[in-house]
């Protein structure tokens, strides 16, 4: 009776293992995508700028302090070795702010 109980948590475990796998690659690919999807963010404030080769009506303090903080979560995600899909978002976000 021990026998087929270990063998069942065993199998549980197994099973475990196994969904826990499928719920990592979803919440992985969910990262990626809400990363692609950060480039709506800034990406029209960049396009704008890049053509009028004006950034009129955009304060630079703001600018600066906004890339200050995206660049310090940047850091902080790569050195605790999260993995990219967690960040992605504000990596996309850090790399537009440069941009404009």
């Amino acid at each position: 009776d021990l026998e087929k109980s270990r063998t069942m948590f065993l199998r549980q475990l197994e099973d475990s293992a196994s969904s826990t796998t499928d719920s990592s690659a979803f919440a992985q690919f969910l990262g990626y995508v809400v990363g692609a999807g950060s480039f709506a963010l800034y990406t029209p404030i960049a396009f704008r700028v890049l053509r009028q080769k004006s950034a009129d009506g955009l304060t630079l303090s703001t600018w600066w302090i906004k890339i200050a903080s995206y660049v310090c979560s940047d850091i902080y995600n790569f050195t605790h070795g999260y993995p990219l899909s967690a960040w992605a978002e504000t990596f996309v976000i850090t790399l537009e702010s440069l941009v404009v």
